[in-house]
């Protein structure tokens, strides 16, 4: 009973997140279908829509592999990023003068980093969806929910974490 349970709520939970990205979206259109929708807006719903992607993964290995896969290109990017500023100012004086150049690298990774954690909800949907579309009995579905989170937040939000907040970030200061 207690598996049964545990699978429900493991599926509430996914659809919820599911949910909650389209409240947002609709949101954000119904917002920037007012009269008075600014830059900003119409940008954030450009990044959004370049946010959606296409699962194609035929085994729950193959979208491992996805997952592992976007995590370190996001972190290679940003890294590259990182590195080249870093490059560019490499004294305290170009550090003051650039102030701009700062915050436009912060807002990149604030804007890389919000995609990757709606591309991770799509993956945890994903991954649920062919878990529960499986032939497996409710034992091996239950064992296999517990991976959605070892792989998916753990293990890519972890990498995450520890390459860019603890990694870049607290070394830019």
């Amino acid at each position: 009973m207690k598996k049964i349970l545990s699978l429900l709520l493991v599926l509430v939970m996914a659809f919820s997140l599911v949910a909650c990205g389209n409240k947002a979206t609709s949101d954000n259109t119904e917002k920037s279908n007012g009269s008075a929708a600014t830059e900003e807006t119409k940008d954030k719903e450009m990044e959004k829509e370049k946010v959606q992607i296409e699962i194609k993964a035929d085994s729950l290995d193959a979208l491992e592999e996805m997952v592992n896969k976007d995590v370190k290109d996001t972190i290679a990017a940003l890294t590259k990023d990182y590195d080249d500023l870093k490059i560019e100012l490499d004294t305290y004086d170009k550090y003051k003068s650039n102030v701009e150049k700062i915050e436009a690298f912060y807002g990149n990774v604030l804007t890389t980093q919000e995609a990757f954690t709606i591309r991770l909800r799509e993956y945890a949907v994903a991954y649920a969806e062919m878990i529960l579309t499986s032939d497996s009995d409710f034992d091996e579905k239950y064992g296999e929910m517990e991976e959605v989170y070892d792989v998916i937040y753990e293990g890519a939000g972890e990498d995450v974490y520890d390459n860019i907040y603890d990694g870049f970030l607290e070394d830019i200061l």
